[in-house]
């Protein structure tokens, strides 16, 4: 039997080693942004594994450290929303396992942390800054693609062709900020699945319960997320009917679509693979088959509309939505 000291100086160890990975991490989604949408959803495992070995005490001593160490080295407006990913999320999963929360509503309780944390960046930067971060990074989008086109054109290809090739990515930047809220959205809901996937793992390891989930083949939307498909419908349809907010209306429309969209094509693939499943195809069929719906534009699209259409006719009779 382990006596009492040799546990709190067993607590005192893991505090100690976890808050330094918790550190390595948290520095990884600011050195390294590009790879932030893995590196910021294992963030919040550090603290969920001391919490979940050690009790919830230890959990929140290795997110107060974590807290106070990258202050200085990230920067207030970086330091402040990790610290607020890391404390909430890596808490936050070991109380849902605790009482035994749904799937569905761990991960859209994730989502809504990290949409504030986005949003709380925001507002960090522009208090510190003075500046929007929107209009701060599509600006330095642009001066990259303006040095890469000199940078072509001294290589001898032809400023005609140069622009030709780069058309598309122009486009694109310059309807970034009018998608920006999707795109912090669709991150967001990756950040947390993800993290919720693999806190999972970890609670079944030093737990008798983790987080329930259930098998991909049964995931199922909530019926009212039609209405944010409807509804992006409608603002890119009927937008010219807004007056002065028609550019509004299209936007919001816009940013809706993207976002339910994915979210049913997700739906949809769950379904393909319940029948996949049903009809015991073979491992490699089954990758074939969902690999060549999503190389292919106009399939993943009816996919989507097949997992919008589930919401109402229920192709694989789920008693519940998982």
């Amino acid at each position: 039997m382990v006596s009492e000291d040799a546990a709190k100086a067993q607590i005192l160890a893991d505090v100690g080693k976890f808050s330094a990975l918790s550190v390595i991490l948290c520095l990884s989604v600011v050195i390294l942004p590009a790879f932030s949408f893995v590196t910021l959803a294992l963030c919040p495992l550090p603290v969920l594994t001391v919490a979940a070995r050690d009790g919830l005490k230890a959990g929140v001593a290795v997110a107060l450290i974590t807290g106070v160490v990258i202050l200085p080295l990230a920067g207030v407006i970086e330091a402040i929303p990790l610290f607020m990913i890391i404390a909430s999320l890596g808490l936050g999963y070991f109380v849902a396992a605790e009482k035994e929360f749904s799937f569905g509503k761990v991960v859209a309780a994730g989502t809504a942390l990290v949409i504030s944390a986005l949003l709380v960046m925001g507002l960090l930067f522009f208090l510190v800054e003075k500046a929007n971060i929107i209009t701060q990074q599509t600006s330095m989008l642009k001066k990259f693609l303006l040095e890469m086109e000199r940078e072509y054109v001294k290589q001898g290809i032809s400023e005609a062709q140069v622009k030709a090739n780069l058309k598309t990515i122009k486009e694109s930047i310059r309807i970034l900020p009018s998608v920006i809220p999707a795109a912090a959205m669709i991150f967001s809901i990756w950040v947390s699945l993800l993290s919720v996937l693999l806190s999972s793992i970890v609670l079944k390891k030093f737990k008798e319960t983790g987080l329930a989930r259930p098998a991909f083949k049964d995931w199922q939307l909530p019926w009212y997320f039609a209405w944010g498909y409807i509804l992006g419908l409608a603002g890119t349809s009927f937008s010219g009917y807004l007056g002065s907010f028609s550019t509004i209306g299209r936007a919001a429309g816009i940013n809706l679509l993207l976002v339910f969209n994915l979210l049913f094509m997700v739906q949809g693939f769950s379904i393909v693979y319940f029948y996949m499943d049903k009809f015991r195809m073979r491992s490699w069929m089954r990758a074939a088959g969902i690999g060549m719906f999503v190389a292919i534009p106009l399939a993943s699209q009816v996919i989507a509309w097949f997992g919008l259409l589930d919401v109402w006719l229920n192709f694989r009779k789920l008693a519940t939505e998982a």
